[in-house]
């Protein structure tokens, strides 16, 4: 039988320190690529999904934009006036009071107790914005209605007059007489523009 050697365990240690420390040195240097690989991957995850979102925010004010532009194709058009436009009576208003008056106002049984009107109110922010093509006149209706009757009438007032018009103040309180009716101030502004504007 033959004898085996035996090795000296410094001559097994000193071998065994030698492979652990290159597989620690390999570690070391593959790691830290590892690590910014891992660390660019998630950079450019991050920046997707920045450009994700901005693109979202760029497809949600490229809608409102077309919306915007929809409801400007969908306005109503401005009473465009016959005749000399420097007239500075409600008669260059084309008859506009009295379609007011006699297909919005009667119909919801609305009484008027009066009105008064204003042409070219310096208040009005289209007539100073575009003062040379467009003329507005603040009608002044003092009215006597129930709440249902001023509902109607500014609903089809806003939404049936064929022309561009605003309601820019409304003053309701209760009739002293009757509590049932309220007084009515509402101020309704009525716009024409130059044939050739």
């Amino acid at each position: 039988m033959q004898k085996v050697k035996s090795m000296r365990p410094e001559k097994v240690i000193i071998p065994i320190i030698i492979f652990i420390a290159i597989i620690l040195a390999a570690i070391f240097f593959v790691q830290d690529p590892f690590r910014r690989t891992i660390e660019a991957s998630d950079r450019q995850k991050a920046k997707m999904e920045e450009r994700q979102n901005l693109q979202a925010q760029l497809d949600a004010l490229e809608s409102e934009k077309e919306q915007q532009q929809a409801n400007m194709n969908t306005l109503k058009p401005f009473y465009v006036m016959q005749g000399e436009f420097d007239d500075t009576s409600l008669a260059s208003f084309g008859g506009m009071l009295e379609d007011i008056v006699e297909n919005y106002i009667k119909p919801h049984g609305v009484m008027v107790r009066s009105i008064d009107y204003t042409i070219d109110p310096p208040e009005d922010p289209i007539t100073a914005a575009f003062a040379p093509n467009y003329r507005s006149c603040a009608l002044e209706l003092y009215l006597i209605c129930k709440y249902p009757q001023l509902h109607d009438l500014v609903y089809s007032l806003i939404n049936d007059f064929p022309n561009f018009i605003s309601i820019s103040q409304m003053v309701v309180s209760a009739y002293p007489a009757d509590k049932e009716y309220l007084l009515v101030y509402l101020t309704i502004n009525l716009y024409t523009k130059k044939p050739d504007a």
